[in-house]
């Protein structure tokens, strides 16, 4: 849940003063404060508050020990499950699930720079499709589409056979939209 600074401005003998108030968002005490400002007629703002390096610290130290203790407890109940492949989206993932495992250790110890320079970008900090495109035209995209990955650009021949394609079709656009869009999503540039 996030937590919340909660900002109402109140009038008092002096002209005003400020009320504040650390809420999680999904508590009745959010509810309670905005309902009241709204009643009142008091001015209120909603920031939200960005954790510490010692509460992300703690989380991941938490994390780590649950992780020993799943990991102690395949071991001891069913061992052949570190030794066989772990799967995402019906593909294999790694070859042995316990290189899973040594992921989350990895990326729970913050003395070790292998995720920043070894590892991918996570999907859930790319864009997504519409952020990434927003200001990019068709033509922007066909360019990017065709010359990003090649050493050469579209020849003109293939250019024509796509224009003609796009002419006499008309889901063409739809299929060529999808089509960049799991352009994009193989190559990570977007989630």
């Amino acid at each position: 849940m996030k937590q919340l600074k909660i900002t109402i401005t109140i009038p008092c003998d002096k002209g005003f003063r400020n009320e504040e108030q650390i809420i999680t968002e999904d508590s009745t005490s959010h509810e309670l404060l905005r309902n009241y400002a709204n009643e009142n007629m008091y001015e209120i703002k909603s920031e939200p508050i960005q954790m510490t390096n010692d509460q992300l610290k703690n989380r991941l130290a938490h994390i780590n020990s649950d992780i020993e203790i799943i990991e102690e407890t395949i071991k001891r109940n069913v061992p052949i499950l570190l030794n066989n492949e772990s799967y995402r989206d019906t593909k294999v993932f790694a070859e042995t699930f316990k290189q899973n495992i040594t992921n989350i250790y990895t990326a729970c110890d913050l003395t070790d720079d292998e995720v920043e320079t070894k590892w991918s970008t996570h999907e859930s900090m790319l864009p997504t499709y519409a952020e990434y495109t927003k200001d990019m035209s068709l033509a922007d995209k066909f360019k990017f589409y065709f010359d990003t990955d090649l050493d050469e650009t579209i020849s003109a021949a293939d250019m024509c056979k796509e224009m003609a394609d796009a002419l006499s079709s008309p889901t063409w656009l739809d299929g060529f939209e999808l089509d960049f869009k799991n352009y994009l999503k193989e190559r990570e540039y977007i989630r």
